[in-house]
């Protein structure tokens, strides 16, 4: 998996830390994947998991204190400060891939249990808002599948001329059928 995860990324993101990152990411939507119970579903044994498979120590860093953030619960504001590496783009901007998926992964850790407000607390993070929303989009929905998802949602989306909603929903259709063990 972390072969693929560096292939897909070559067009786009080659440093380690980036790779690690997306790499953390895809073993958590995986992991979640296969969860038989949400109701049973324990999201520190995952982010431990996740600790041991992370590579850099970057990665490993943020993972520890997304841990130790949810044992003491801190606040966004507290998060925010300690995962956010400061950038020309705000002190709390989630520009590093490793603060990226960091935050992401905190805010399902602590709102998952409600894929709304797993969401939508993601996005009020503030920072590089759709990227941190698509991620914690990826795990609520590995997690919780698509029947929670609200109608108000996608049913304002542009629809025409074979683009927009229908156009989505036919192309997520298909990524969902899509067998990665069949792919070289």
């Amino acid at each position: 998996m972390r072969e693929a995860v560096r292939l897909a990324l070559l067009t786009t993101h080659v440093h380690t830390e980036a790779v690690d990152a997306a790499f953390v990411q895809a073993k958590a939507v995986a992991t979640l994947a296969r969860v038989t119970s949400v109701r049973d579903f324990d999201s520190a044994s995952v982010l431990e998991q996740l600790h041991d498979f992370a590579h850099t120590d970057a990665m490993k860093k943020k993972l520890g204190d997304v841990i130790i953030a949810c044992r003491k619960n801190w606040s966004a504001k507290v998060v925010l400060n300690r995962l956010c590496t400061p950038n020309r783009f705000g002190r709390h901007f989630q520009i590093r891939a490793v603060d990226a998926v960091a935050c992401g992964l905190w805010t399902f850790a602590k709102f998952g249990h409600d894929p709304e407000r797993c969401i939508c607390e993601t996005v009020e993070l503030g920072g590089d808002t759709d990227t941190v929303g698509a991620m914690a989009g990826a795990l609520v929905g590995a997690l919780h599948g698509t029947p929670w998802l609200p109608l108000r949602w996608y049913m304002n989306i542009e629809n025409e001329n074979d683009v927009g909603r229908d156009r989505i929903v036919s192309v997520a259709s298909r990524l969902a059928q899509l067998d990665l063990r069949s792919v070289d």
